[in-house]
């Protein structure tokens, strides 16, 4: 899990959960997930969570299920399902995944089945 969770920290970063005045921070939703992208449905609203363990865990489980159904795509790919593909987020997120897991071979082409190894 430890590479999900490097994508899982990048998130975090990018959704700036560090700062207690964030929306992530203040709906304990660490990758400001939708309720379709966990439950299925049309609800388009970010979720909200009762504690930080609940979001974090609702992350990683939809970034497994997310490069388990979509193991061909590149990470880049992946972070913009997230709302984070422009070159400064993604650039971020790599350099956060290749000094956290440490793989310098991680780049924004790398296909996200590389993460569930």
């Amino acid at each position: 899990m430890r590479k999900l969770e490097a994508i899982a920290d990048a998130l975090c970063i990018l959704n700036e959960y560090h700062d207690p005045e964030s929306d992530a921070y203040q709906r304990r939703n660490p990758g400001m997930l939708r309720a379709k992208m966990i439950l299925g449905t049309q609800d388009n609203t970010v979720r909200k969570f009762t504690c930080h363990q609940a979001g974090y865990k609702a992350l990683t489980d939809a970034l497994q299920k997310q490069c388990e159904r979509f193991k061909d795509n590149s990470l880049k790919e992946g972070l913009a399902h997230h709302g984070h593909g422009d070159e400064f987020a993604v650039s971020t997120a790599v350099d956060f995944i290749r000094r956290s897991i440490p793989a310098k071979e991680v780049n924004a082409n790398t296909k996200l089945q590389y993460f569930l190894e």
